[in-house]
């Protein structure tokens, strides 16, 4: 009667473990996804703000220049602080400055590990789980 239990037990867990493997893998590839999303967000409006900042005249440029020779474009191309060098538009003039971010949009390699690590960790826990009622029954004599 014992190992009828525990096998029908287990097959549930195994069961279980493949559910919450695939939501991990999925839940995974979405954070990634969300981060490249919003790392490619960021650099769209940082590049809007450099584009307006090139297209500035050099007399409103100079007068925002701080003591480093950094420019704020604060009200003028941006909502907040921004701050750009003047090689640096020198750089967006030329067609030369890549606006890319470093994240990739899929994490393949990533979302299985963590799939395949969320499956075993179920496995595990289920053996646990099913380990302890079964120690308990043993415990309080109800083994068979």
């Amino acid at each position: 009667m014992r190992s009828i239990f525990v096998l029908s037990w287990f097959k549930r867990g195994l069961r279980l473990s493949l559910v919450v493997g695939l939501a991990a893998a999925a839940w995974h590839a979405w954070a990634v996804f969300k981060r490249y999303d919003n790392a490619r967000f960021e650099q769209f409006q940082s590049r809007l703000t450099y584009e307006c900042a090139a297209r500035q005249s050099e007399d409103e440029l100079n007068r925002r220049m701080n003591g480093v020779g950094n420019i704020n474009v604060n009200g003028l191309c941006s909502d907040r602080d921004f701050f750009v060098s003047p090689y640096e538009l020198a750089q967006v003039r030329k067609g030369t400055m890549k606006f890319e971010t470093t994240w990739k949009p899929f994490d393949w390699a990533g979302t299985a590990i963590a799939g395949i690590l969320w499956t075993v960790g179920t496995i595990l826990a289920t053996l646990a789980v099913l380990g302890a009622v079964g120690l308990a029954r043993w415990v309080w004599g109800r083994s068979t």
